[in-house]
């Protein structure tokens, strides 16, 4: 395996014991050096005059090999090396040291709990002694994700270097279920993989998606019954696997989102194909069984793939949906997934009540009935199903009935106006069909002339306490301000930004435009400045958020700021002077924006807490001495 350790431990017993051999040879990289031009004659020069005289002991290390005919070429005899030589072979392909005939072969372990958090805390921390109090669990929980591979917990530990616990949350949380921080891991593990054959490619990828835990025998068994479909399979896998990095062109695709699993006779024209349809729109890659693939008595492997290279299956569930053997077994396979490799499973009720489903009762009972009569199954299948019916309609999903009426009259309360529909839009996409109507009445009691208003139903769905302060902080002070630097700068605020932007982005509250900055809409801006004025209407000192010049003016000039203030921004002519004094009573401010302000006085009245400083026209050449802002995570300081 790449990352193991192999370089370093041979490197390390090449330390040790080299000096008591007359010829020492570490030929490093052997893989990458041969396929050069002239590398193979390159590497022989190196030591072969030498050895070949037979009469002094050797110790050669040939580091990275990956073809026996480096092996045939580097040491092809015992006859080459004078007794007592040692010869050390590191190479990611055990079949090319037994085809060799060499004298043993050593597997590396990963590390064990101990070992693994020594590495990381010295990648992280710069000490192999116990972690700060703060980061204890928080490494312990990246020991265990890490395995005990050396080159994982040592990139790990280089990404978290230096970074708060706050961050370290932050980062953790951020990395998606599949994903690896570090670029170079994904280029090592590309290596691995690249070596083997396509057939065998295919296999790695069975077990690494639905067949990790199972029993050996079975697993062969069942890879060996789809050999009459090796060819559909392999085309079909290079189809449906996308690349995760561009700058590695032969690693396998996978789904983008989306397994549909659904009855053809019900909605395949109706609602499948306008989801199928808005998927590709989007750019999301799903797979849609549509009678393509050969069914028989079990579902095949090749469906199997699809289920397991999907990162979301929806189940759509119609009347008739019990009624086929198909999407029971569909069904089964999709949450066995679920709950042994983490797919993500959303319920979909298309013109179906989700109690007859749960129940199965009514018209859909009825079909599941009809299925167990016509078939034959036994009584643990049947109850098998049973209960997967049960168990996914405890999962939250979407029910589409009667939906039509409420987005009409979505249309008419909101105005027509378009950007109070995009907005709605998007909030109301995140709502089951009774959420429409609570949304419709709090509408239907707003003015038309009231925009704000009919936006901030949106705001107010944001469920995330998080995601409104980054929505508001945007209103006030990030607009035009680069994405990139405004999730740093929020992420240090204690705010998983990054989510909470993107979030935002699909409620329509807040948008990119093509320089990666971030713009908003004027009316959407106005909502969120209006929500913070309304915090206090007549003491605006005591709002979260100062951005109004007059307003800002009045507080800094009669030192009345509080800790209330969060954020603040503040431009006016470089005339006009005031003092740092006026900053004491705003320990909470974590914000500031300032342009052509002349500040005098100490700089210890600055909050401790400030996350971002923005200053143009800083009125001197250099920062003093005094200036101790430790907690800063973004600063731009510009002398005038």
């Amino acid at each position: 395996m790449t990352g193991i350790g192999k370089t370093t431990i041979a490197q390390s017993i090449f330390n040790q014991i080299s000096p008591y051999f007359e010829y020492n040879y570490f030929l490093n990289n052997i893989g990458t050096v041969w396929e050069r031009n002239g590398g193979q004659v390159s590497l022989q020069e190196k030591f072969l005059f030498d050895i070949r005289k037979g009469t002094k002991r050797v110790l050669l290390v040939l580091e990275n090999v990956d073809k026996l005919e480096q092996l045939n070429a580097l040491c092809g005899s015992r006859k080459w090396f004078a007794p007592g030589s040692k010869i050390i072979i590191t190479t990611r392909d055990r079949h090319l040291l037994k085809e060799h005939g060499v004298d043993h072969i050593y597997r590396v372990k990963e590390l064990d709990k101990s070992e693994s958090l020594d590495l990381l805390n010295c990648s992280a921390f710069s000490q192999t002694t116990r972690p700060p109090e703060d980061f204890v669990d928080l490494s312990r929980q990246r020991v265990a994700y890490s395995r005990g591979w050396p080159l994982a917990l040592k990139a790990l530990g280089r990404f978290l270097h230096g970074k708060k616990v706050l961050e370290w949350k932050g980062i953790l949380s951020s990395i998606e279920k599949f994903s690896i921080p570090d670029p170079r891991l994904l280029n090592a593990l590309e290596k691995s993989f690249s070596d083997l054959s396509d057939n065998e490619k295919q296999i790695f990828l069975d077990i690494a998606y639905f067949f990790i835990g199972m029993n050996q025998n079975d697993v062969l068994q069942t890879l060996n019954k789809s050999t009459q479909y090796a060819a559909l399979q392999i085309s079909m896998a290079r189809y449906i696997t996308k690349r995760q990095s561009s700058n590695l062109p032969d690693q396998p695709k996978i789904y983008d989102v989306y397994f549909l699993s659904f009855r053809g006779v019900d909605n395949r024209s109706k609602f499948i194909s306008h989801l199928y349809s808005s998927l590709q729109n989007s750019a999301i890659f799903a797979f849609r069984d549509d009678d393509e693939l050969q069914r028989g008595e079990h579902i095949s492997i090749a469906l199997l793939r699809a289920i397991g290279q999907s990162r979301i299956s929806i189940v759509v569930f119609s009347t008739n949906y019990a009624n086929s053997r198909w999407c029971m077994l569909e069904l089964e396979k999709i949450m066995e997934i679920g709950r042994t490799r983490g797919l993500v499973v959303v319920p979909v009720f298309y013109e179906v009540d989700p109690s007859e489903v749960r129940h199965q009762n009514s018209q859909f009972g009825k079909g599941f009935d009809d299925l167990i009569s016509k078939i034959s199954v036994d009584e643990s299948t049947k109850s098998n199903w049973r209960r997967e019916i049960f168990d996914i309609c405890g999962i939250s999903g979407f029910t589409l009935i009667d939906s039509r009426d409420s987005s009409t009259d979505v249309i008419g309360y909101s105005g027509r106006l378009p950007l109070a529909l995009e907005v709605l839009g998007s909030y109301l996409s995140d709502c089951e069909i009774t959420e429409w109507q609570k949304v419709l009445d709090k509408l239907k009691c707003i003015p038309d002339f009231q925009v704000q208003e009919k936006l901030k139903v949106s705001f107010k769905g944001l469920k995330d306490y998080m995601e409104k302060q980054i929505f508001l902080d945007i209103a006030c002070f990030f607009i035009g301000v680069d994405k990139k630097d405004v999730i740093q700068i929020l992420n240090g605020c204690g705010f998983f930004a990054d989510i909470g932007i993107k979030v935002l982005l699909e409620r329509a509250l807040v948008t990119v435009d093509k320089g990666n900055k971030l713009r908003m809409h004027d009316l959407l801006r106005d909502m969120g400045r209006q929500i913070v004025f309304e915090e206090s209407p007549s003491d605006p000192e005591n709002c979260s958020r100062l951005w109004h010049r007059e307003e800002v003016f009045d507080i800094l000039s009669n030192q009345k700021g509080t800790e209330a203030v969060k954020g603040l921004a503040l431009e006016f002519p470089r005339e006009d002077c005031l003092e740092t004094k006026a900053f004491k009573k705003m320990n909470k401010l974590r914000l500031l924006r300032l342009a052509g302000v002349q500040l005098k006085g100490d700089y210890k009245y600055l909050s401790r807490d400030l996350r971002w400083l923005y200053w143009h026209g800083f009125p001197e050449s250099y920062a003093p001495a005094k200036f101790q802002q430790r907690s800063l995570v973004a600063f731009e300081l510009k002398y005038i």
